[in-house]
């Protein structure tokens, strides 16, 4: 038999995770206390405070962050957002890329085990784990769907020491590895620095573990481990709309293959 687990963002609740409907109450909170990006997240509550005007016209939910993503797309195509200028519109995608990814690095936490180098996952995703693992060992085929961008389900399966497949075209599988599709990217993502180039290149998580474990030097309980500060780049963050933004044909093939693991 085949098994399929979906994740939705109550699976990283536990952790820390935000949820859809209070996403910008929890990004306000991290902006007035932490490191980030202050000016994109300035410009994406700015850019919210415009849609208050479309909000009392239409059935717009601006406190759901994917309804929020999918005005500023509709605003991208459009090149206008009420007092705005078209350059700080053009701005909004990576904006709302920035403090969704920043949101939720600040936000879901983990143990850091000094010892074995490792990172490690508490609450549902240790569940996700013993279930996988338990029906792994008795011969049942599994895969996990997420519509998450942290990486706990990432760390869950890494403790079994299998390999991840995660759907990516640019990346060889194995009879080994364990089918774990982020349909929405993932912090653990990356792109070349190349602008027009959009392959999407996974980072281990074993890998990345290490380097984490390193840095802190000693064992940590329950704390956001900021994957921004440990790997280059941007990571892939795609909206949940039905353009997928600039990565849609690098993310295809992961929902192609998401769709033939529903099938079974």
């Amino acid at each position: 038999m085949k098994h399929v687990f979906i994740l939705g963002a109550g699976a990283s609740r536990e952790a820390g995770g935000p949820l859809m409907m209070d996403f910008f109450d929890r990004a306000e909170q991290i902006r007035k206390r932490t490191d980030v990006d202050q000016a994109a997240f300035d410009l994406v509550f700015r850019a919210i405070e415009e849609l208050q005007v479309v909000h009392s016209k239409a059935a717009l939910d601006i406190n759901n962050i994917e309804s929020v993503m999918t005005a500023f797309e509709m605003a991208a195509l459009f090149g206008r957002l009420g007092s705005l200028t078209p350059s700080e519109v053009r701005g909004l995608r990576d904006a709302i890329t920035t403090l969704v990814a920043q949101t939720v690095d600040e936000l879901v936490c983990f143990n850091v085990v000094a010892a074995t180098k490792a990172v490690q996952t508490f609450g549902v995703h240790t569940s996700l784990c013993n279930a996988v693992n338990d029906l792994l060992r008795s011969g049942e085929r599994v895969s996990i769907l997420s519509y998450n961008y942290d990486l706990g389900a990432d760390f869950a399966i890494d403790v079994l020491d299998r390999p991840i497949d995660y759907g990516l075209a640019s990346a060889p599988v194995g009879p080994m590895h364990i089918p774990l599709l982020k349909l929405h990217g993932s912090l653990a993502w990356r792109t070349p620095n190349a602008p027009d180039d959009m392959t999407i290149s996974a980072i281990p998580v074993r890998q990345l573990g290490r380097t984490i474990a390193e840095h802190f030097g000693a064992t940590q309980a329950k704390m956001p481990i900021r994957i921004r500060q440990h790997l280059p780049g941007r990571p892939v963050i795609v909206p949940p709309t039905w353009t997928k933004g600039p990565f849609y044909e690098s993310i295809k093939q992961v929902w192609l293959r998401a769709a033939d693991e529903k099938r079974g």
